[in-house]
C-alpha cells in the first residue's frame, strides 16, 4: 500500500529477536543491488536510513578554487565555505601564470586565523592546498559551544573592564581573542554541516535530529556575534572613550545584568530545559522595555551591551523552539497506527 508519505510495508518477526522488513523492488534495481550485497543502516531519531554499503570517495571530497585576480580576503572567504560545507581537500590554483608568495602568505594566515584543522599540504607557484587534517570528531556539540561561551563571556567582562578602568592592556587583550571564537564558530559550523547530512555523525554531537542541527547554527551563530560586541566595546576603549562616574556606574550595571542574562541563555541550552529559556525569555522582554539611553558615549557602549542581550535571546528562542520539537516528536511516536 502506497501513501503520501511513502510505501507501508509490514515489520516481519524473524525469530531470535530479529526482526524483517522488505525493500522496495525498484529501490534495488536502481541502486544496483544483488542478494547477499551489504547495507548501513543508520539510526535517525524514530527513522532508519537504509544505503549501499559502497567504497570511494564521498561526493565534494576535492574542490578547486581558481584565483584570478580577486582580492586575497574573497580567496579566503571561499575556501572557508568550502571548508564550512564539509570539504576535505580545497586547492587553490592560478587561473594563468603562478600564485605570488605575498599571496599565498596571506592567504595561509588569513585561513589558519578562521579554521581548525585545515593545514597546508602542498606549497608551490601552481597549487596551494589545504586538507582538514582533524579526524571524525567525536566532541559533542555542547562541548563546543561551552568553549565559546567561556571565552566570549570573559571577553564581554573584560571589555567592559577595560573601557570603565582605560585598561589598554585588556582591551588589546579582547581583540587578540576574537579569532579564538570565529575558530571555533566555523568548525562548529562545519560539523552542524556534516551532522545534517549524516545520522551517525549527528549522534556523535548529542544531537537527535537534524533540525536540532540547524538550530544549534543558531546558536554557535549567536555566540559568535557576542564577542565580536565585546571586541567593539574594547575598540572603544582603546579610542579612549570616556565615561562620567554616573555613565560608568549605568554600564557597570547594566553589563552585569546583560552578562546574568548570557549565562542562564547558555545555561538553558546545556541543560536543555525549554521551560529555562522561556524564563529568560520573559526577563528579557521586560529588561527591553526598560531600555534608555543616558548620554552619546553611554548609548554607544548600551547598543552593545544591548546587543548582547538580544543574541542572548535568540540562543533561548532557539532552545525552545528544539524543545518543542522533541517532545512534538515523542507525542507523535506514542501516537497508535
Amino acid at each position: 500500500m502506497d501513501t503520501q508519505e511513502g510505501s507501508v510495508r509490514k515489520l516481519q518477526y524473524t525469530g531470535k529477536s530479529s526482526y524483517s522488513v522488505n525493500l522496495p523492488k525498484s529501490w534495488v534495481e536502481a541502486a544496483g543491488l544483488h542478494p547477499q550485497d551489504s547495507l548501513v543502516v543508520q539510526e535517525d531519531g524514530e527513522a532508519l536510513r537504509i544505503m549501499p554499503l559502497k567504497a570511494g570517495t564521498p561526493p565534494g571530497h576535492q574542490m578547486d578554487l581558481i584565483e584570478s585576480g580577486e582580492p586575497v580576503e574573497t580567496v579566503a572567504r571561499r575556501v572557508v565555505s568550502a571548508y564550512l560545507a564539509g570539504c576535505e581537500v580545497i586547492r587553490v590554483l592560478p587561473k594563468g601564470g603562478r600564485l605570488g608568495v605575498p599571496f599565498k602568505e596571506d592567504l595561509r594566515q588569513k585561513i589558519a586565523r578562521r579554521t581548525i584543522g585545515l593545514e597546508v599540504i602542498e606549497d608551490s607557484l601552481k597549487e596551494l592546498t589545504f586538507q582538514a587534517l582533524v579526524a571524525r570528531p567525536r566532541t559533542d556539540i555542547m562541548t563546543l559551544v561551552r568553549r565559546m561561551y567561556f571565552i566570549s563571556s570573559n571577553m564581554l567582562q573584560e571589555a567592559v573592564s577595560s573601557l570603565l578602568s582605560g585598561d589598554r592592556e585588556e582591551a588589546v587583550s579582547v581583540t587578540g581573542t576574537d579569532d579564538d571564537v570565529d575558530r571555533f564558530h566555523f568548525y562548529s559550523v562545519r560539523i552542524l554541516n556534516q551532522a545534517a547530512d549524516s545520522a551517525s555523525m549527528l549522534k556523535d554531537t548529542g544531537l537527535l535530529y537534524r533540525s536540532e542541527a540547524m538550530m544549534a547554527k543558531t546558536i554557535v551563530k549567536s555566540v559568535e556575534r557576542i564577542a565580536d560586541h565585546a571586541v567593539s566595546i574594547a575598540e572603544m576603549a582603546l579610542a579612549g572613550a570616556a565615561l562620567t562616574p554616573e555613565e560608568s556606574g549605568l554600564v557597570r550595571d547594566e553589563a552585569g545584568q546583560v552578562s546574568a542574562e548570557y549565562e542562564n541563555a547558555i545555561s538553558s541550552f546545556f541543560r536543555f530545559d525549554g521551560r529555562r529559556a522561556e524564563e529568560a525569555l520573559m526577563e528579557h522582554e521586560g529588561v527591553k522595555a526598560g531600555r534608555e539611553r543616558k548620554g552619546p558615549a553611554t548609548g554607544l557602549v548600551m547598543e552593545h551591551i544591548w546587543r548582547v542581550s538580544d543574541y542572548a535571546a535568540d540562543i533561548c528562542e532557539a532552545v525552545v523552539d528544539m524543545t518543542i520539537a522533541r517532545s512534538m516528536r515523542r507525542e507523535a511516536a506514542r501516537q497508535p497506527m
